[in-house]
């Protein structure tokens, strides 16, 4: 008996969309601190090599199997999930140490003053690298995730056809 995860196509999309909005959100608080909104481009690019790589490789990684007529299994693809948890959890210690909470406050005109208080005190560039290099590490995580769950979402959908056209 061989151990793994039931497809849902739904489950695919609901978990590729969160991991893209967990790390949206963490690259444009980059692009807001002080990383250069032109390393957009270079994300970009970095999140579709890293989808296409995973895709690739997925084919001959995944282990998809039928327990009945209806429900299709897939084991495999850990390491993709743990890259990710390791990028994400890196960016975000490393967010906490360089950057720390943000403090708010009202001056007496009324303006907002935001001021940040990270626990480790470094120059500004050694904190928009660090940003740099986890937002980099973080963007390939998420494009190997996505590539496996396009593999995924692939093959199920192709199991379905070929279920249908043969009723």
């Amino acid at each position: 008996m061989l151990q793994g995860t039931k497809i849902s196509i739904r489950k695919s999309i609901l978990f590729s969309a969160y991991y893209i909005v967990i790390t949206s959100f963490l690259i444009y608080n980059s692009f807001l601190l002080a990383v250069p909104v032109t390393y957009a481009i270079p994300y970009a690019l970095a999140a579709l090599l890293s989808t296409y790589i995973s895709y690739v490789y997925s084919k001959r990684s995944l282990l998809f199997w039928k327990q009945d007529s209806i429900n299709v299994y897939v084991k495999g693809g850990i390491a993709l999930y743990l890259l990710y948890v390791i990028a994400l959890s890196i960016r975000i210690a490393i967010n906490f140490i360089f950057i720390g909470y943000q403090e708010v406050t009202l001056n007496q005109q009324g303006d907002m003053i935001i001021i940040n208080r990270p626990i480790i005190n470094t120059t500004s560039q050694l904190t928009t690298l660090s940003l740099i290099v986890t937002d980099f590490l973080l963007v390939l995580g998420v494009g190997l995730l996505l590539g496996r769950n396009l593999r995924v979402i692939k093959y199920y959908s192709r199991q379905i056809r070929n279920q249908n056209s043969k009723n």
